[in-house]
């Protein structure tokens, strides 16, 4: 018997229904990808993984230990939900949103970043204690912080972890805030000679160019959205 032969006929419906699963998830995972743009390099990870996860699955049907692969195929499957729902870092917008569910949105969106902010933050405050125990004076030492290196490898990640989950939703959140509160906006969020104004010109700054800057940048673009939401009849 060839050995096709004998593969189709060991081919079990249990691993036909983890084939189709596997493929399905892959595509839905992938459109879910799409949909939050994600790049295409992404969208192609995820098909692959979940194509070879289906295939390893059906392999083990020859197997006695098939069962346990199957499963443990079926929590690879579940991680790669996981990992996609932390890159994309937030579902899509709709066109049709009304102001009411935009508002929650937004302010659920900006709990996130202010969230992801706070952790930076807490991990530049332990660096800024380590030299405040030298003994420097503050000018010195907040220039001996800045080149440390721990400041900017987190600086680094910082950047990266926001770029890669929060830029493209934030810029786009900011462009439907502002078509829908009009051209007196950002302006109009506080009075012209209100220091809150600074805050915004910064986070606009950041969110065009794509760049963070300053003292935590994350919780400024966070206060800012969450501004604009607030402003939203």
């Amino acid at each position: 018997m060839s050995y096709w032969s004998r593969f189709r006929s060991s081919f079990s419906q249990g691993a036909l229904v983890t084939l189709a699963a596997g493929f399905g998830i892959a595509g839905l995972c992938a459109f879910m990808a799409w949909t939050a743009g994600s790049d295409p390099a992404f969208i192609f990870i995820l098909l692959t993984f979940g194509w070879l996860v289906a295939v390893v699955a059906i392999l083990a049907s020859e197997l006695r230990l098939g069962l346990p692969i199957i499963l443990i195929a079926g929590l690879a499957l579940g991680f790669e939900g996981l990992v996609l729902h932390q890159h994309s870092g937030s579902a899509p917008l709709s066109p049709t949103m009304k102001n009411p569910e935009l508002k929650i949105y937004a302010k659920d969106f900006a709990a996130r970043l202010r969230e992801m902010g706070l952790q930076y933050k807490s991990k530049f405050d332990v660096i800024d204690r380590h030299f405040i125990n030298t003994g420097l004076a503050q000018e010195k030492r907040e220039s001996a912080v800045r080149d440390s290196d721990d400041f900017k490898r987190i600086f680094l990640e910082e950047q990266n972890s926001f770029a890669n989950q929060f830029l493209t939703p934030s810029q786009m959140l900011e462009e439907d805030l502002l078509k829908r509160l009009g051209p007196t906006y950002p302006g109009a969020l506080f009075p012209p000679e209100d220091s809150r104004q600074a805050f915004v010109a910064a986070a606009r700054q950041m969110l065009k160019d794509g760049a963070l800057v300053g003292v935590d940048p994350i919780l400024q673009i966070a206060a800012y959205l969450e501004a604009l939401a607030n402003s939203l009849p």
